[in-house]
């Protein structure tokens, strides 16, 4: 299957180069619908996942039965790569699709030593590789960041302040639903859509399904 040039993971590697590279380290292929579960907290994992068409989020139980979204990824994101490399042998996190989705799961073990060749191309994309780790520590962190304010007025604000520095405008498009974003900032439904109105009722932000903006 043909990789598309804006794969971050095969970033300075020409299609060739990109097939020779999974010939030498293996792969292999999934077409995912919408909601399927890609990963299960607990299951046995030794390759990371690369979003090759779709996105996915990662899901993790708070202990009481509870679903916290922890991120969400489109194409090009790794996942599972910081739990491989780590020597981890089970995922501590659900991956599920979030819509039709095509993964690409390769051998991490594979991956990070270099074949007899010893590729410079394989090189590469071990840098790309701690690159796209690096920058997703920094997704990580901010999402920290938001949980540590004290209201969902605050988790909002931050939210929506790091989108608006991310995508470069003060009309925001999120990947979640009212449900999945009370998800991701770990509070109720209910309150979150009040505060969203009384938000909307004080010319604060204004929104229509996952669409914001930013007054």
């Amino acid at each position: 299957m043909v990789i598309p040039g804006n794969i971050p993971l095969f970033e300075g590697l020409s299609s060739d180069e990109t097939a020779t590279l999974l010939t030498c380290i293996g792969g292999s292929w999934l077409s995912a619908k919408k909601g399927e579960i890609l990963l299960h907290e607990g299951q046995e994992i030794d390759s990371l996942g690369v979003v090759i068409a779709g996105s996915v989020q990662i899901l993790r139980s708070d202990g009481e039965g509870n679903r916290v979204i922890l991120a969400a990824f489109g194409p090009g994101a790794v996942f599972a790569e910081s739990f491989v490399c780590a020597g981890e042998k089970k995922s501590p996190v659900t991956v599920q699709a979030m819509e039709m989705s095509r993964i690409l799961y390769i051998p991490c073990s594979r991956l990070l030593r270099p074949c007899a060749k010893a590729c410079a191309f394989h090189h590469r994309v071990i840098e790309n590789l701690m690159r796209l780790m690096a920058r997703k520590n920094l997704v990580l962190n901010a999402r920290l960041e938001i949980l540590s304010a004290r209201t969902i007025r605050q988790r909002l604000l931050a939210l929506l302040d790091f989108e608006r520095r991310k995508q470069g405008s003060k009309t925001l498009s999120l990947p979640w639903n009212r449900t999945e974003l009370a998800d991701y900032l770990c509070t109720d439904r209910s309150a979150l859509s009040r505060e969203l109105s009384r938000m909307k009722d004080e010319g604060v932000l204004d929104f229509e399904g996952a669409s914001f903006v930013l007054k």
